[in-house]
């Protein structure tokens, strides 16, 4: 009963967030496939405010599946014109390893583009929920994510990397949801 309710907020967060398109400049939606996953997304851009919304939707071959939602705040990084950077949450239903779970994951990005290969970056994203801000069984939540993206074309960009989710518990519900490469594709609005 809790996993269907919790599972339609996530799915009406995405909705939400696709439907709210119009109103931020720029909108991006992407999927990736790995051995045992496929990932979908859909990540709004308000340059005014700098506050950007995002939803992912991970189902997994055997692990189970994960509904998240975030919000972060992102801007080039003063060090350097090369580096942007965002900070923010994470907020995920999971459905793993035949239980449920709610948890807040607090993390951001950072994104590297060298000056002297145009059209290519870099990006390194992690987000960590302890016990205290996950529901039911798990201590703590992992969720890190390697990715080269090159953009092929005006509106559309291509990307490899490894993601690697890890719920960590006390009893036999500990492991990777996910932990592989992956290959995707973005289309930018």
């Amino acid at each position: 009963m809790i996993f269907g309710f919790t599972k339609k907020i996530a799915l009406s967060s995405f909705t939400l967030l696709i439907l709210n398109a119009p109103a931020a400049s720029a909108m991006d939606f992407g999927a990736d496939l790995s051995p045992d996953s496929v990932n979908f997304f859909a990540d709004t851009a308000n340059p005014d405010t700098q506050l950007n919304y995002a939803g992912q939707v991970l189902l997994t071959e055997d692990e189970g599946d994960i509904f998240a939602v975030k919000a972060y705040y992102m801007g080039p990084l003063r060090a350097s014109s090369a580096f942007a950077g965002g900070v923010g949450g994470k907020l995920m239903h999971a459905d793993v390893f035949d239980d449920s779970f709610q948890a807040l994951g607090l993390g951001g990005f950072l994104t590297y583009s060298p000056s002297n290969i145009e059209n290519l970056s870099f990006r390194i994203e992690a987000y960590y929920s302890p016990d205290i801000v996950t529901s039911d069984y798990p201590e703590h939540v992992t969720d890190i994510t390697l990715t080269a993206i090159y953009q092929a074309f005006d509106n559309a960009a291509i990307y490899a990397g490894f993601r690697h989710i890890n719920v960590s518990a006390e009893e036999n519900l500990d492991g990777d949801v996910d932990s592989n490469a992956f290959v995707g594709f973005t289309i930018q609005r």
